[in-house]
């Protein structure tokens, strides 16, 4: 649960009421109808509608028509209008890139002139970047641009593959205006009318609903004052807006709208094709925790703003992009023809939404970045922590610190333990506990985990939850018991050199010793006990949640997330030094996507472990299907970085002095421990049909 300021809260109710005006309603379905007819209907209309009310850049000053907002609310309002189908493309153009640019580098004149147009929606504009031959490599493009006589510019060169340029005003153009040392400098950024004399706009046909422009620019003369920036210095710009261009708020919107419409289609009874299968409610599970998380990796990028880093905007839009497409994919496989292109989706208001939403998703895996080029600036952005930087909160950053301090070892004293109040941190006061809440207990799982250090530990925290009022809770938080829990079936594996059990009884669960009548343990292998229990020979438990509660689903994926991010850290530090072929390993592309991909699921996991935290302290309902999802998703995350990073490791890897095989042979017994991954992915996937939890979906045997 992200903070959400009253203001921001007023200002998405805002955007919900213009949007639900009959004029609103009437353009966006005349909008839909020309789409559904095959043409590529004028957005200005709509936005004219929305700029009227100040909506278009909020985030702007007052002067140019904005509301003084913050990058945050101009971010709610562009996920408010994407989740209602408003038309995104020339907007995110003209307000987020080319005004963008404007503010940040455009002369006072081209400010005044300029902006307050493209707030009410009055003036569009496009970019003109991408050439035949300098998509992605931006620097190889060949326009140029020389001085004219008598003062100004011409330009000449051809742009391809841009968007709504037949509905611009303006382009923002790039041209290199000299040859330079590298091919970075010498470029120069122009602001073109696109009905000035010797610009030629012709239509490519895309898969998409969207065409593509062709334009050609035959000796264009600009004054210049149409220079936007330095001349000759335009490539930090460039690159800086970039990475604005990735925040991936809209993407994240529209992989949320088109999961959406999947759910409603399979609910549809004309959906023939849309039987909800298990395996259905696993991928339904996955994919809405990995919308989620877009959702979190958005924000995130959209509160820093101007200062968003580029590798983190990498990230963040390679995500956002990625789950878009995915949830494509699955819904084409899922729903088939019926559900693509079935009866109209009241709330999508266009016939074959999910249809269209296929032929549109390739291209959010290109444009601002290619999903593969954003690898490459996420590989090059790795540090050897594998993970993101502490916690912002100061006290559960100095306890992380504290933990780390603590490891020195495989098997800490618990004692040591104790001494940090690890045992006490979610104990009310009047209990002899601390009462830190939710942040402090992730901030110190994911140090245990990326350590490996469990042996009972996760369990022991569980047993404080459950028996908060037992007469040998003293103890256990002084960290002189261990406790192991006993899955619900009655038998099963525990962490050796266990105290105390925490067993399944009529009525809840029991603490009990070994030497219980109706418990029976035995020893095992890789350090944990083989445990059956008869319940029928035990009393009636303590009344108590149905394991595991939210409370411990938090800690073990903070503790699994630790895990992949301990597991990571090895895996990048062998391939850096390893050499293969006179070259390091980690040089190998695949190996760098790999690292990347892997680091990218690190931030993006404790992302949402964070946000299940903050729903749990703030008594949220929505904590437990988050911290379900956050625990399946780390858990698969910590089992794919240890089974990858044995092998980069070589025959090193497999060997007990390499300190990753410690944490490979762990990894599927503490992933067990939280749970089969199936039937977490299952339980999420439930909840997001809002189907009850005690009976089967449609469809489902």
């Amino acid at each position: 649960m992200v903070v959400v300021t009253a203001r921001e809260r007023a200002l998405r109710a805002e955007v919900r009421h213009a949007l639900s005006t009959a004029e609103v309603q009437t353009s966006l379905a005349r909008f839909d109808t020309a789409v559904v007819a095959g043409e590529e209907p004028d957005p200005r209309p709509l936005y004219r509608l929305l700029g009227a009310r100040r909506l278009l850049a909020v985030h702007w000053p007052l002067v140019y028509g904005g509301r003084d907002g913050t990058s945050l609310e101009h971010a709610a309002v562009v996920e408010e209008f994407t989740l209602a189908g408003v038309p995104d493309t020339l907007h995110t153009l003209s307000v987020q890139i080319v005004g963008s640019f404007l503010l940040t580098a455009g002369s006072r004149a081209q400010r005044a002139e300029l902006l307050p147009a493209i707030a009410a929606g009055e003036l569009g504009a496009a970019v003109l970047y991408t050439e035949p031959a300098a998509g992605s490599d931006l620097a190889g493009l060949s326009t140029r641009a020389e001085p004219a006589a008598g003062g100004g510019w011409e330009l000449t060169g051809r742009k391809v593959y841009g968007v709504k340029s037949r509905y611009a005003d303006v382009g923002l153009c790039l041209a290199r205006t000299a040859d330079a040392a590298t091919p970075y400098q010498g470029l120069t950024l122009f602001l073109v009318p696109l009905a000035a004399a010797g610009v030629q706009v012709s239509q490519l046909d895309a898969v998409a609903d969207e065409a593509f422009a062709d334009v050609t620019l035959d000796g264009v003369r600009v004054e210049a004052d149409a220079v936007v920036g330095p001349v000759g210095g335009a490539w930090p710009l460039v690159t800086g807006a970039l990475a604005l261009e990735r925040t991936g708020t809209d993407t994240a919107a529209k992989a949320r709208r088109w999961l959406d419409a999947a759910v409603r289609a399979m609910a549809d009874g004309d959906c023939l094709d849309a039987d909800v299968t298990a395996e259905t409610e696993v991928s339904l599970g996955r994919l809405s925790t990995e919308v989620e998380t877009a959702r979190l990796l958005a924000r995130r990028a959209a509160e820093v703003g101007a200062a968003l880093a580029p590798v983190t905007g990498a990230r963040t839009k390679w995500w956002c992009a990625e789950t878009a497409r995915r949830v494509t994919w699955w819904a084409t496989d899922a729903l088939g023809p019926a559900g693509l292109l079935g009866r109209a989706d009241p709330e999508a208001r266009a016939q074959g939404l999910l249809e269209a939403a296929y032929r549109e998703a390739p291209g959010l895996t290109i444009s601002a970045g290619t999903s593969e080029v954003l690898l490459d600036l996420a590989a090059a952005g790795l540090s050897a922590d594998a993970g993101p930087d502490e916690p912002d909160d100061a006290v559960a950053a100095q306890l992380a610190r504290a933990v780390r301090a603590t490891l020195v070892d495989d098997d800490p004293e618990w004692a040591s333990l104790a001494e940090l109040g690890l045992f006490r941190f979610l104990v009310p006061v009047a209990a002899g506990g601390l009462d830190l809440g939710f942040e402090a207990v992730v901030a110190t799982c994911v140090e245990l985990g990326r350590a490996g250090v469990d042996g009972g530990l996760l369990d022991t925290l569980s047993a404080v939850d459950l028996f908060a009022a037992d007469e040998l809770l003293d103890r256990i938080l002084a960290g002189e018991l261990r406790a192991s829990i006993v899955d619900s079936s009655g038998r099963g594996y525990l962490a050796a050199g266990a105290d105390l059990l925490v067993v399944p009884v009529r009525g809840g669960w029991q603490l009990v010793n070994q030497a219980t009548r109706g418990v029976g343990v035995r020893s095992s292998t890789a350090g944990w006990d083989r445990v059956e229990v008869d319940p029928a020979q035990l009393a009636a438990g303590v009344p108590a949640p149905v394991r595991p509660p939210t409370a411990d689903r938090i800690r073990r994926a903070a503790w699994l997330t630790g895990l992949a991010a301990g597991g990571l850290g090895l895996t990048l530090q062998r391939v850096r030094e390893r050499r293969q072929f006179g070259r390091a390993v980690a040089d190998n592309q695949v190996v760098a996507h790999w690292l990347a991909r892997s680091a990218i699921g690190v931030d993006a996991v404790r992302l949402l472990v964070a946000e299940a935290a903050i729903r749990a302290d703030a008594g949220d309902a929505r904590a437990g299907v988050t911290a379900t999802g956050a625990v399946a998703a780390a858990g698969e995350l910590a089992l794919d970085v240890l089974r990858s990073g044995v092998q980069l490791h070589g025959a090193y890897g497999t060997t007990a002095a390499a300190p990753i095989a410690r944490l490979f042979a762990l990894a599927p017994l503490a992933v067990g421990r939280a749970g089969r991954l199936a039937a977490l992915w299952r339980e999420v996937g439930r909840s997001a049909t809002g189907a009850d939890q005690t009976a089967p979906l449609r469809g489902v045997a």
